[in-house]
């Protein structure tokens, strides 16, 4: 595994939407069945919010990052997000806060009127990529 050198940082609105989720591939990370094979934060938003099927692994993790939101309704909205870069990329992906992060995603900019506040998150800078990095 590379190296990595972690900082705090803080994603404002531009740097949210901007934002990878994980891929691990399957069975861990099936995020590009929602969005087809996109990786993008609000495609893979939309595509869970919209979604009908009836695979139960993709209703599972539609049903738990609905919870979420509805939780951030309440106000209950999560701390900090994990999230890896390599060093000089320009793209952040998500790491372990998932189904926070398209929850959040969701909370703000597609069902909410409720004005983005800045997120907090522990950024992982590595010196290479990794397989788990989108893009």
């Amino acid at each position: 595994m590379e190296r990595a050198e972690w900082f705090m940082c803080t994603l404002d609105s531009q740097d949210f939407r901007k934002l990878l989720v994980y891929n691990g591939g399957p069975p861990q990370s099936r995020w590009q069945e929602f969005a087809n094979g996109s990786y993008e934060i609000a495609d893979v938003a939309i595509g869970l919010r919209n979604y009908t099927g009836n695979k139960d692994y993709l209703l599972r993790t539609r049903n738990d990052v609905l919870k979420y939101e509805k939780r951030m309704r309440l106000g209950e909205l999560p701390e900090t997000l994990c999230l890896v870069m390599s060093k000089g990329g320009e793209r952040m992906t998500l790491f372990e806060t998932n189904r926070r992060a398209v929850a959040l995603y969701l909370h703000y900019f597609i069902d909410s009127k409720t004005p983005y506040k800045e997120v907090k998150g522990v950024l992982g800078e590595l010196s290479g990529k990794l397989a788990l990095q989108s893009q």
